[in-house]
């Protein structure tokens, strides 16, 4: 979905460009560097803003949420703290919003284990290696699709947060009138529903359009 937004975007804004998929660790490490212009999506944190430079309009508002195998007996009533003594999966320098963020920093969960992939995440949460899973609903899903494990896991209601999220670029070079022309070609989109229709060409109508990325 997002590539579809992205694609779109850059299209009609009149610019030539090619993604390449990396793990989240390194797309941060090579956007920081300047090796790579851009990266995406990506939430506007603080630590981020000395190295990134952001659109202003998001492409994506993803619903964070957390997941459990589908038999465990696991209760969530919006209170991250009761969820303390469970071992949680995450995938490595993801951030997952200022609530799970200042969780995990505080160490509410004991054990913590990373992942290098949203695959290996879902795996070990089907495999009950790890309690509980952190991640955006339809990115675990469609993991979970994949596997052919869509029934193996459930989520946990009430969600956590939902979080704007954003193509930034690299402050290693100027990148202000591509921000521009993208930002106006994305509200474009937004303005005459091809945006919607992209959601719902993978997922369907829906109220609320949201995908969950890192």
């Amino acid at each position: 979905i997002l590539v579809d937004v992205v694609t779109e975007a850059f299209h009609r804004a009149g610019y030539k460009f090619e993604i390449e998929l990396m793990p989240w660790a390194r797309c941060l490490t090579e956007v920081r560097s300047g090796r790579v212009d851009g990266i995406f999506s990506v939430f506007k944190l603080p630590e981020r803003t000395a190295f990134l430079t952001y659109t202003s309009v998001p492409v994506i508002t993803q619903v964070e949420a957390f997941f459990v195998p589908a038999d465990s007996d696991v209760k969530f009533d919006g209170d991250i703290n009761t969820l303390g003594g469970l071992r949680i999966g995450t995938i490595k320098d993801t951030s997952y919003g200022i609530k799970v963020d200042s969780a995990i920093k505080n160490r509410v969960w004991s054990s913590v284990v990373d992942t290098n992939s949203i695959d290996s995440l879902v795996g070990m949460l089907i495999l009950k290696r790890i309690d509980l899973a952190v991640g955006y609903r339809h990115v675990i899903f469609e993991a979970a699709r994949k596997k052919g494990a869509l029934n193996n896991i459930k989520e946990l209601a009430p969600s956590i947060d939902e979080i704007p999220s954003y193509l930034a670029f690299t402050k290693q070079r100027d990148y202000s009138e591509v921000i521009s022309n993208f930002d106006r070609a994305l509200t474009s989109m937004k303005n005459d529903h091809s945006f919607d229709a992209i959601y719902e060409k993978y997922l369907g109508p829906t109220k609320s359009h949201a995908l969950s990325t890192q």
